[in-house]
């Protein structure tokens, strides 16, 4: 079994879900597992908004009638109960949930969205706007099912957890402009391809979707010749006869035995 990966394999990997899986809007490291997006601050053009900065009044002024302490957002909602006031949804911040605004014309589950605070965004109540421009349902793993047929519930911004399409990383069946990966859910999913005009085998990536599709960004000390802290490398399959790995390197095994979801159970990626 490979040591040092990027992925939390049992004891030898390392997993950092304070990070956040990025539909964080959020940039991360690539050893933490997470997907972003090509902006600068991921999407999300500042924080939430403020809880606000007034006492309540004084005899000077008189009674509080902007931000007043009953007009701030309700905190510790329940992002699948959404139990938010009409008007407002229950969304995450990343570190927390609360009740945001709820966009005049939202949109539902796979239509586009748009972000202007961390957790403020136009789609619907339930519904979360990811890295991909897109509107997701909101989910719990502990959920049956967690997610529709064919979707994976994975960390969304460190906090909240959306279904994601999930995928085949070896054959890559996601569509144009997406990349197969694998973030900290352990669950391949699609996510947009910020590879640009890197992402081939052996160059340094920064993030998990980074790399062109069919690629993994990995630790160096598993890609030969790696120039920076991770570089790209090929996934594989043990069960082919020919995996398909760069010469002088071998298939290893991506999840440690009896972890691997149904099918993936020979998935692994090319290094020493």
């Amino acid at each position: 079994m490979r040591r040092h990966r990027l992925f939390s394999r049992a004891l030898l990997r390392g997993d950092s879900l304070a990070a956040g899986l990025a539909g964080a809007l959020a940039l991360a490291a690539c050893s933490d597992r997470v997907v972003t997006d090509t902006t600068e601050s991921g999407g999300s053009s500042g924080a939430s908004s403020s809880t606000g900065s007034s006492t309540g009044g004084d005899p000077t002024t008189g009674p509080c009638t902007v931000d007043c302490p009953g007009d701030l957002p309700k905190l510790d909602c329940d992002l699948l109960a959404q139990d938010c006031p009409a008007g407002s949804k229950c969304s995450s911040n990343g570190d927390l949930s609360f009740c945001a605004p709820l966009d005049p014309s939202p949109g539902a589950p796979g239509e586009a969205c748009t972000v202007t605070a961390k957790g403020v965004d136009s789609c619907a109540a339930g519904a979360f706007c990811w890295v991909d421009g897109l509107c997701h349902l909101l989910c719990s793993p502990d959920a049956d099912p967690a997610c529709p047929a064919g979707a994976a519930c994975i960390n969304a911004d460190g906090f909240a957890r959306i279904c994601v399409a999930s995928c085949e990383p070896v054959s890559q069946t996601c569509p144009e402009g997406q990349a197969c990966v694998i973030p900290s859910s352990n669950v391949p999913v699609c996510a947009p391809d910020i590879s640009g005009a890197g992402g081939e085998i052996g160059d340094v990536c920064q993030f998990i979707n980074g790399c062109d599709p069919g690629n993994q960004c990995d630790q160096k000390n598993s890609v030969p010749d790696c120039a920076g802290a991770s570089c790209c490398t090929p996934f594989c399959d043990l069960g082919l006869p020919e995996p398909g790995c760069p010469t002088g390197q071998k298939c290893l095994l991506f999840y440690p035995m009896g972890t691997a979801p149904a099918g993936l159970e020979l998935l692994g990626t090319c290094g020493v």
